[in-house]
């Protein structure tokens, strides 16, 4: 793939760089740029306009060289990655209580089954006995990473897709701004704050690795708008492989970039000389963008509505979630400090973080640079307006109509009309459009005054990841598997125990799957399994340890859990295992005495307690 240069083009003088989105006051301007002649150069280095005289007499080197550029968002990828990239293959990047190994495990059940000639989209090794369909969310981050798999593991892959996601975000947020504020110093300042913004940093922190798949989003726009200064073929197909490379990363980010694309689009239809260039090429951009997302959403949509779908979602359960558990209080796009809103981890138990906090010191600098770059504004502003979600929510609650009714926002027209946005359940993820065009505008406030840009970017990087609600440093979780499951015999699926853990630290679960590599009835969003809850003994274990009382009961209902017993086996559970350090000590010893009661004493590995299912004998 070939990227487009523009510093490099025209050494001997200086380029003038056109605003995409907005014309300048000063007359419209021009951008011409080449494709690169390798793929090794990925760096956009921006000669300065000829009207920007400052930038001259700075006492700053003219331009950043593209090999620094590089270095410079791989260090500061690396510096948020630290905590998992110091053991990247023991420790992953993420909350272990989040949704860090249910990402993992998808990585490791992808590559095992390409590597076995199976399917990917189906598997049984979730929500045993029956199994399921299943799209992993982040195919494209396991396919990229799959040579890394299959030499050093799942958890490496991981990280790695992690750090080199982060690295993409700031490399594109600063190639776009420089291409827009013609200052490669300037840019400094869009590229920091976008690959550290504080939604980013939450998302590491939830362990959700596709939604850190941001950095083809200002690439597109980068070349988009090399594309409308210079129409062309190669320009153009350029283009649609980075619209489609947005949305096979994150269906969320294709559909900004596609949102993004019609502004292009609609201006190919009108009159003029560059619209009249623009429209034979575009099918250029369509093809390989259709080539790269079409394939990707036919099985995710198939997968979706599968009989036997792992994970669903329909109009209703999304405006749900979009009300309540996505909700998202307009205050916390400004607020800074630990707050959090809503506190999942007050409200549902969950450890993920909804961060939205844009940074005043990025809001700063973007009013300053927002005089000529309308279309910019318009950018934040609209992504902004759908980011608040449906309904206004602030001050902690919905704010409401005379009566009790809802006071409706721009989305939830677009949710109500449009296919593509009933599936949105996390309507808040728009910040990312919001916080990408705060930096291009902070950029062109910097590109008269290069000597600010280092300044500033480290101010903005301060605001960051010290006043904003996101957690500093991003934990990483440990992925060692207990000991406990090299003691079972013979194939069979396994049952872990608690049942009781909040659905995503379930995914540590599916982590120990990894080792062992048998079927668990657990599945995602299914904290409480159906196997689970119809047999009579894993039944007594959910109500054990939903009671208060701390004491096992007197008396068993022995032939009912020996039947149970009989059926879990036949439906080829071979062993419970028991995590009693996942437990209040209490509870945890309350549980332990009735299974050793029903089953017979459990076998204690390093903490875990191991029961083996074997049926009841023959009678004669």
């Amino acid at each position: 793939m070939q990227l487009v240069s523009e510093l490099d083009q025209n050494r001997s003088g200086s380029v003038r760089c056109d605003d995409e989105l907005a014309q300048n006051r000063s007359g419209s301007a021009q951008c011409d740029d080449e494709l690169a002649p390798t793929a090794a150069k990925l760096v956009e280095q921006t000669a300065p306009p000829v009207a920007l005289a400052s930038w001259h007499t700075s006492a700053v080197p003219r331009r950043l060289h593209p090999a620094l550029v590089v270095l410079l968002y791989a260090l500061l990828a690396a510096g948020v990655c630290a905590p998992a990239l110091v053991d990247p293959a023991g420790r992953a990047l993420g909350h272990a209580d989040a949704d860090t190994f249910n990402h993992v495990w998808g990585y490791w059940q992808l590559s095992e089954s390409i590597a076995a000639g199976r399917s990917p989209f189906t598997t049984d090794l979730l929500g045993h006995p029956t199994g399921g369909a299943l799209y992993f969310i982040d195919l494209f981050g396991a396919l990229r990473t799959l040579p890394l798999q299959w030499a050093f593991g799942p958890v490496v892959a991981y990280n790695l897709a992690c750090w080199s996601n982060l690295w993409l975000a700031g490399l594109g947020a600063h190639l776009l701004a420089a291409r827009v504020s013609g200052s490669s110093w300037a840019a400094l300042v869009a590229g920091v704050g976008f690959a550290l913004s504080p939604h980013l940093l939450g998302q590491a922190h939830n362990g959700i690795s596709e939604t850190l798949a941001v950095g083809f989003l200002p690439l597109f726009v980068w070349a988009a708008l090399g594309l409308r200064a210079a129409p062309g073929r190669a320009r153009a197909a350029l283009t649609g492989v980075m619209l489609g490379l947005c949305g096979l990363s994150n269906w969320y980010y294709g559909l900004f970039a596609g949102l993004v694309g019609l502004v292009f689009v609609t201006e190919s239809l009108g009159p003029g000389p560059r619209a009249a260039a623009l429209r034979p090429v575009l099918p250029w951009a369509f093809a390989p963008a259709a080539a790269l997302v079409l394939p990707a959403l036919w099985a995710f949509q198939a997968t979706m509505r599968d009989d036997a779908a792992l994970v669903a979602r329909d109009p209703e359960f999304v405006l749900a979630s979009l009300i309540g558990h996505n909700v998202v209080d307009t205050l916390s796009f400004f607020r800074p400090g630990d707050h959090h809103s809503p506190d999942l981890l007050d409200l549902y138990d969950e450890r993920l973080r909804a961060v939205v906090y844009l940074g005043w010191v990025s809001l700063a600098l973007a009013a300053w640079g927002a005089r000529e770059r309308r279309g910019w504004v318009a950018l934040a502003v609209v992504s902004w307006l759908l980011a608040l979600g449906p309904f206004l929510y602030i001050g902690g609650d919905h704010a409401l109509l005379p009566g009790g009714v809802f006071i409706p926002l721009p989305f939830y027209a677009l949710w109500a009309s449009l296919p593509l946005f009933s599936t949105i359940s996390h309507a808040y993820r728009f910040v990312v459009l919001t916080q990408l065009a705060l930096g291009v505008l902070a950029a062109c406030a910097l590109a008269r005054r290069p000597r600010l840009a280092p300044l500033a970017a480290l101010a903005v990087l301060v605001d960051s990841v010290l006043l904003s609600p996101a957690e500093w440093p991003v934990p990483a979780a440990e992925t060692t598997t207990p000991a406990v499951y090299s003691r079972i015999e013979g194939p069979g699926a396994v049952i872990d125990l608690p049942v009781s853990l909040q659905s995503l630290a379930q995914g540590r679960y599916a982590l120990y799957q990894i080792t062992h590599g048998r079927p668990i009835p657990y599945a995602l969003n299914t904290p409480t399994p159906a196997a689970l809850d119809d047999r009579r003994l894993t039944r007594l274990v959910i109500d054990l340890e939903r009671s208060v009382v701390t004491s096992p009961p007197p008396v068993l209902p022995m032939l009912d859990l020996l039947v149970s017993r009989d059926l879990l086996v036949s439906e080829g559970f071979t062993a419970i295992v028991l995590h009693q350090g996942l437990y209040p000590p209490a509870l945890g010893q309350k549980v332990r005495t009735t299974l050793d009661r029903a089953l017979g004493a459990g076998v204690e590995v390093d903490g875990a307690v191991l029961y083996t299912l074997s049926p009841s004998p023959a009678a004669p």
